[in-house]
C-alpha cells in the first residue's frame, strides 16, 4: 500500500515484547497510527513464567526512553554497577580474578513486569492493541491495509517466516543448555561486591551467572543463570520439571563450578512459583524481509532477526539500538516503506553496530583468542583496565579494534590508564 497524502502512515507492529513494544512507542509518537498485536493481556504476562534475562545498559535504557518509555523512573533501584568476573578449572581454585564498573548503572527488569506495565501504558496513551495469536493470513489482510507490517516475534505460525541469514549464522545449533532462575535468599554481598554481576566461568563446561533484578512485584531479586556446554559435566538439566527441582540443580553446579560462591547461594529461594526457564538458543541471523504468498513484504525487527546467546546479556540492549535506528530512519523517510529501503536500512545498521553485538556475544562462549587473553591479563594488574573493559558491555562496537592483535589489545590498556576515553560521555550520545 502506497501512503496517500496528508493522511498519517499507518503500521501493524506483531509482538508485544520489548521490541514491539519500543516500535510501536516510536511510531506513535512520530504521528503514525499504530495497531499493537499482542497475544497477552498485561495481567496474562504477570501470571508467566519467567521469560528471559536480559539486562539494559543505559545507552540502551536512553533509546527506549527517546521512543517514550519511562516506566523506569517507577521502579525501584536494585540496579548492577559492574562485574566479579572470576575464572577456575576445577571450581574450587580461582585461576583469575577482577572487577570492573560499568560506565553507568545497568538495570535488569523482569520481562513480565517491563512488558506488563509498557502495554498497560500504551493503552492509557490511546494506543490501539488487538489480542490475537497472527497468522499467516492475518499478515496478508494487515499488509494490504497499512503501509507497513512489522513483525517482532517469531512463534507459532509465523516461526518460519523469516529466511535464515546463512553467511551471518555462525552456528549450526545451541551452544548452551540455559536455565533461568529468579530468586530471594542470596547471601547479602560483601561492600566491594554490592550491585555487581557475578560472572563465574568454567573453560571446559560453561558459565554461571547472577545479579541484581527487579521482580515483577517491584521489589529486589536476583536472576541467575547457568549456561552449560551439552552434554558436558554442568548440563544436569533432563528431567527437570519444576522449580524446586531447576533450583536444586542450579545450586549444586555452584558447589561443583564455583565453590568459592557456594555458601552465597544456599539459601536461595524462587521469587515466585514460576520464577524459572529452561531452554537454549541457537544464535542466528535472518534475513529482515519476508515473503507473503500474495508478494507483500513485511518487515522483521529485534530478535526475530538477530538471536544471541544470553552470556553477554546483549539481545535487549541488540534490539533497542536496531529499534532506535530504525525510528531514525522512517522518520526521515519521504516515501513508503518498500522492500530495498528496508533491507539497505538493516545493511547499514548491522555493518555499523549489529555484527558488533553478535561478535561480543559469541565472544563470551568461545575459548579467547590472545588478544582477549591479553585484556583480561592487563585487567587483573589494573582496575582502570578492568573498567575500560566492563564499560565496552555498554557499546560493543568500541571494543572491536582492540581485539585483532595483542598489539592492540596493549594499546587498550596503555589507554586505559592514560585516561582516554572509548566513546563520548553517555550525556552526549
Amino acid at each position: 500500500m502506497g501512503i496517500m497524502i496528508g493522511a498519517a502512515r499507518s503500521a501493524t507492529i506483531v509482538g508485544a515484547g520489548q521490541g514491539g513494544l519500543h516500535l510501536a512507542y516510536g511510531l506513535m509518537a512520530s504521528g503514525w497510527k499504530v495497531r499493537l498485536i499482542a497475544d497477552r493481556t498485561p495481567s496474562q504476562y504477570m501470571n508467566l513464567g519467567a521469560l528471559s534475562g536480559h539486562m539494559l545498559q543505559q545507552r540502551s535504557i536512553a533509546k527506549e526512553r527517546a521512543a517514550g518509555i519511562d516506566l523506569y523512573d517507577s521502579l525501584i533501584n536494585n540496579s548492577a554497577c559492574g562485574v566479579d568476573f572470576a575464572l577456575s578449572a576445577n571450581g574450587v581454585d580461582i585461576d583469575m580474578h577482577f572487577q570492573g564498573d560499568f560506565e553507568a548503572p545497568a538495570i535488569a527488569v523482569d520481562t513480565r513486569l517491563k512488558c506488563s506495565r509498557a502495554l498497560e501504558t500504551f493503552i492509557r496513551r490511546q494506543g490501539n492493541v488487538v489480542y490475537h495469536s497472527a497468522s499467516v493470513r492475518d499478515l496478508e489482510e494487515w499488509a494490504e491495509q497499512d503501509d507497513a507490517v512489522f513483525v517482532a516475534t517469531g512463534r507459532g505460525a509465523l516461526s518460519g517466516l523469516f529466511e535464515l541469514d546463512e553467511a551471518r549464522t555462525v552456528y549450526e545449533k545451541p551452544q548452551r543448555e540455559l536455565l533461568l532462575l529468579i530468586v530471594r535468599g542470596i547471601q547479602a554481598p560483601r561492600e566491594e561486591n554490592v550491585g555487581r554481576i557475578k560472572f563465574c566461568f568454567n573453560p571446559e563446561h560453561g558459565e554461571l551467572f547472577y545479579g541484581p533484578q527487579v521482580h515483577f512485584t517491584n521489589t529486589p531479586v536476583y536472576q541467575v543463570l547457568v549456561e552449560a556446554r551439552p552434554g558436558g559435566a554442568m548440563d544436569r538439566f533432563a528431567g527437570i520439571s519444576d522449580g524446586e527441582q531447576a533450583l536444586k540443580v542450579a545450586q549444586s553446579l555452584f558447589v561443583d563450578f564455583a565453590g568459592w560462591e557456594a555458601d552465597n547461594v544456599s539459601g536461595m529461594r524462587l521469587a515466585d512459583p514460576k520464577a524459572w526457564l529452561r531452554g537454549a538458543v541457537r544464535p542466528l541471523v535472518r534475513k529482515p524481509v519476508a515473503t507473503l504468498p500474495s508478494g507483500r513484504p513485511v518487515f522483521g525487527i529485534g530478535d526475530v532477526l538477530m538471536v544471541l546467546d544470553p552470556a553477554a546479556g546483549q539481545g535487549g540492549n541488540a534490539a533497542a539500538w536496531g529499534i532506535d535506528d530504525l525510528l531514525k530512519g522512517l522518520r526521515e523517510l519521504d516515501g513508503p516503506v518498500v522492500r530495498d529501503w528496508y533491507e539497505d536500512r538493516f545493511e547499514q545498521f548491522w555493518e555499523r553496530e549489529g555484527r558488533h553485538f553478535s561478535t561480543f556475544s559469541n565472544m563470551l562462549i568461545e575459548p579467547p583468542n590472545e588478544a582477549i587473553q591479553a585484556l583480561f591479563g592487563a585487567s587483573l594488574r589494573s582496575r582502570a583496565v578492568a573498567d575500560r573493559l566492563v564499560s565496552t558491555f555498554a557499546h560493543p562496537k568500541v571494543l572491536m579494534s582492540y581485539i585483532d592483535s595483542v598489539e592492540s589489545a596493549e594499546r587498550f590498556a596503555r589507554e586505559a590508564e592514560q585516561g582516554v576515553r572509548l566513546q563520548p560521555p553517555l550525556s552526549s550520545s
